[in-house]
């Protein structure tokens, strides 16, 4: 398995109950082939987990590529937050980021992504600390990838005929 990792979907739903983490989780699909560029970076489902201690989205794809993800988190009660991460393989780095609104950087150096060419997945965690000091309940989420020259590539999660971008629904906090 070649894996990098770093410091620094029509939609379905499903919402599972409370696990042994006590987290709860929301998932989305998003129908392969529909991605601008062909297989790379093109999404077919996301889950988010929600726990007290931080958040795991997890972004399963056709193809792992050089590129960009931006995963748009809608706390309820609070403004959005955008986690990116950047991959590039022929400089073998992954940079993370946390925006807050439209743009403001917030420092979150604990960030970590795992980008797996192997299981055509992203993995990103980032600790409850990065949004509004951990002050968060139920967030929503929405994701999009972009290639290095930043053409995107899918949105996730869409639906009907005219592709709207839609948010998750609310995903509670375990």
């Amino acid at each position: 398995m070649r894996s990098f990792s770093a410091l620094a979907p029509a939609t379905a739903l499903i919402v599972t109950a409370p696990i042994a983490a006590f987290a709860a989780s929301g998932s989305v699909e998003d129908p392969s082939g529909d991605g601008s560029l062909g297989k790379k970076l093109d999404v077919t489902s996301a889950t988010l987990r929600n726990n007290p201690k931080g958040i795991k989205i997890v972004v399963k794809v056709e193809q792992v590529a050089s590129g960009s993800v931006y995963v748009y988190l809608k706390p309820k009660g609070h403004k959005r937050f955008t986690v990116t991460s950047e991959y590039d393989p022929v400089e073998g780095t992954i940079k993370n980021g946390l925006i807050k609104g439209g743009s403001v950087s917030v420092p979150c150096s604990k960030i970590n992504a795992t980008w797996s060419t192997s299981g055509n997945s992203i993995t990103i965690r980032m600790p409850a600390n990065c949004v509004d000091d951990g002050e968060y309940d139920d967030v929503k989420y929405k994701l999009a990838t972009e290639r290095l020259n930043g053409r995107d590539v899918d949105f996730a999660p869409q639906a009907g005929d005219d592709d709207t971008w839609l948010w998750s629904p609310f995903i509670a906090r375990g």
